[in-house]
């Protein structure tokens, strides 16, 4: 399983689920490869059905929900989970649930999300998270034929500006785990589990499509709230980085000197930063509006600068 949004570290760029499964396809044309069009976001029957009919199950998403769903789900079905996951310069992965090894919620009980704790938020090096993937793909390798020694009860660290991996000791299976000490799927609410908001949404009036801005032809400001490394990888050439963390901090009077007319425009990468701080800045009565730019940086590539580079 793996996350649409991610697949860029796959090689594939397209996010259409039929441009993977051609790809995948062209790699290996003796496998069969079913697709499955459907978000992880509780125990229901369905996805039961769906991973009971899997050996291995291999978790490459970027959402800390569907990690402990999917978790959930294989411990109930005594399914091995090769586990990866990357950020910013690092990886790192394991394998829960393997032979009495612990599972991840018997690491991490409740955890609380964190915006900047995600690929998408705090940015990745590409290099990572394909190292990692083709470790994971190693470790499927070793339980489907026999071969080595699988890597549970342990974790495996990359670091990748000191080319160094390094493994650690994970806790055992924990008597006091929900999931392994439950028989069945837990149903529980997992928003509320790892404290998880939805991002808010905010009136038609503050919202702008690419089309539409550009069609306008406006010259307003334009302020990527993206943190500054990514901003330095692509930006809009008449647009201003204030990082959002920094901008929700700003006083009202300093947010007003920001502007040079009666709109600022907000963008980030996909539209969510983007939309946090529109709603932000609206709730502050200021002299102008702040408009967010649906879709963010990647809409801007696909209907409005087809040449604006993507990461």
């Amino acid at each position: 399983m793996f996350e649409f949004g991610k697949v860029n570290f796959l090689i594939i760029t397209s996010k259409e689920r039929s441009t993977c499964l051609r790809f995948a396809t062209l790699l290996n044309s003796s496998i069969n490869i079913i697709k499955h069009n459907m978000k992880l976001t509780h125990c229901d029957a369905e996805s039961i059905n769906i991973f009971k009919n899997y050996d291995v199950i291999i978790d490459a998403t970027d959402n800390l929900i569907a990690r402990y769903v999917l978790n959930d789900i294989c411990v109930s079905l005594a399914k091995p989970i090769v586990s990866g996951a990357a950020l910013s310069l690092y990886g790192q992965l394991t394998v829960y649930n393997y032979q009495n090894s612990p599972c991840f919620r018997c690491i991490h009980p409740v955890r609380k999300i964190d915006r900047n704790e995600t690929c998408a938020s705090a940015g990745v090096l590409g290099v990572v998270p394909c190292i990692i993937g083709m470790l994971q793909a190693l470790e499927v390798i070793k339980m489907c034929t026999g071969m080595g020694e699988v890597l549970h009860e342990q974790m495996l660290l990359f670091d990748s500006m000191l080319m160094s991996f390094r493994k650690i000791n994970l806790r055992k299976r924990s008597n006091l785990c929900n999931s392994c000490s439950s028989p069945e799927p837990l149903k529980i609410d997992y928003t509320s589990l790892c404290q998880c908001e939805p991002i808010p949404t905010i009136d038609d009036d503050f919202n702008i499509s690419v089309q539409q801005y550009i069609k306008n032809n406006n010259d307003d400001i334009i302020i990527d709230v993206r943190p500054p490394n990514e901003y330095l990888i692509c930006r809009i050439e008449k647009s201003k980085n204030i990082f959002l963390g920094d901008l929700l901090k700003m006083k009202q009077e300093k947010i007003e000197q920001i502007k040079d007319k009666d709109k600022m425009y907000i963008i980030c990468r996909r539209g969510n930063a983007s939309r946090i701080a529109a709603r932000f800045l609206n709730s502050l009565n200021l002299s102008f509006k702040a408009i967010n730019i649906v879709g963010g940086l990647e809409s801007w590539s696909k209907f409005g600068d087809k040449m604006f580079p993507l990461y």
